[in-house]
């Protein structure tokens, strides 16, 4: 699911398209900002937005097999709450 679509889905549920699309693109918004400056952000029942830390580590270049130095950084996670795990887990059975 795209965007569009989602924005489709949700203002079929009886919401504007405009206001949804403004309300998704503000929630996308606050959760980088917020995932940014170093705090979680977590929705009960639904999952947990953080940041954690990437040790350096030495990758290698497909094309050439060079051996290649990969600096240490904060990368965005997120972790699935219980009750979207079991209804993923039950839906994909």
């Amino acid at each position: 699911m795209n965007k569009k679509e989602l924005i489709d889905t949700i203002a079929a549920e009886g919401f504007t398209k405009a206001d949804t699309a403004r309300f998704i693109d503000a929630f996308t918004a606050i959760i980088t900002d917020t995932l940014g400056s170093g705090e979680k952000v977590i929705l009960q029942n639904f999952g947990t937005f953080e940041t954690v830390w990437r040790s350096p580590r030495t990758g290698r270049n497909p094309g050439t097999g060079e051996s290649v130095a990969i600096d240490g950084q904060y990368i965005p996670r997120f972790c699935p709450g219980k009750k979207m795990r079991s209804t993923v887990l039950n839906n994909r059975r």
